[in-house]
């Protein structure tokens, strides 16, 4: 996944939480001090080995994302003023990768996601009986919006495309870094929601800069941040990672975790099952048709 998992996308299905931060002193001194180089080593190792990953050519992923919440009351009352969140805001407000203002009840999408090397996505987001559908095979990508009434396929935007180049692949910052072009360093040592975790930059081939917090003690990376566009500003996301479960001899995060300026909430997205190498062929990826066509 990923979708940058934060899988950096641009529909950023992603998750909610946000970082509680404990002293720094007691997690310093208790964690040893390693290398970049080390802290890297370590967690290829954890999350099944650079040989297990790179035998893995596609992911494919279903479950359900908590995109927003509804309200119980009729809008414009005193007692509720801001308007209810509509299941199609909600769809709308997961495809653009922002979340609307919470309310009470959540409201969980079905969806799936498939990933294939290099950089292959389509991502299906169920709403009321429809299909929406986002793909990018590479170079182009589209969006399809059915439940709006866009019954032919949109082109990303400007913003988007750019998002979508400069995504990682299925396997993440670290797995493989050098032959990515990306140079990891050492920022030290940081507390995430109470495990040690070492803080590291990394620079991608094209000079975007992201962080990953790689517990000291599992050696998994537990979060990272990114930057993503959200409406006409480019923002600074944070994501958490948790729940991670062996499928097929690598690790694979189950929860995820997003907050970030400019989104109204937090986002998460929860995996019910995740498989390696599923039959994906690239017209997968290719400008998704409507419903009945061909």
């Amino acid at each position: 996944m990923k979708h940058d998992p934060i899988i950096a996308w641009p529909i950023r299905l992603a998750v909610l939480a946000g970082a509680i931060l404990i002293a720094w002193t007691p997690a310093r001194a208790e964690t040893p001090s390693l290398s970049a180089a080390q802290v890297v080593a370590k967690n290829v190792a954890a999350r099944g080995g650079l040989a297990a990953w790179q035998r893995v050519h596609t992911l494919a992923f279903v479950g359900k994302i908590d995109a927003g919440k509804t309200h119980p009351e009729p809008a414009g009352t005193i007692d509720n003023p801001v308007p209810p969140l509509t299941k199609r805001r909600v769809a709308e407000a997961a495809l653009r990768g922002t979340t609307p203002a919470p309310t009470s009840t959540v409201i969980a999408l079905p969806y799936r996601i498939e990933m294939k090397r290099p950089r292959k996505v389509r991502i299906e987001l169920e709403f009321a009986g429809k299909t929406a559908v986002q793909t990018y095979d590479g170079t182009a990508g589209w969006t399809l919006r059915p439940y709006l009434g866009h019954t032919s396929p949109e082109p990303f935007s400007a913003a988007e495309l750019k998002v979508a180049a400069d995504q990682q692949d299925l396997d993440g910052l670290l797995i493989d870094s050098a032959s990515k072009g990306s140079t990891v360093a050492m920022e030290g040592i940081d507390p995430v929601e109470g495990h040690r975790a070492y803080k590291l930059k990394v620079t991608l081939r094209n000079g975007d800069v992201r962080r990953v917090w790689v517990d000291a003690s599992t050696f998994l990376d537990i979060k990272v941040d990114g930057r993503r566009p959200v409406g006409a500003r480019y923002r600074t996301m944070v994501t958490m990672l948790g729940d991670y479960r062996s499928v097929d001899g690598v690790m694979i995060p189950f929860l995820m975790e997003t907050t970030g300026e400019g989104l109204k909430g937090s986002e998460k997205i929860v995996v019910e099952k995740a498989t390696v190498n599923a039959d994906l062929p690239d017209s997968r990826f290719t400008k998704p048709q409507p419903a009945g066509a061909g």
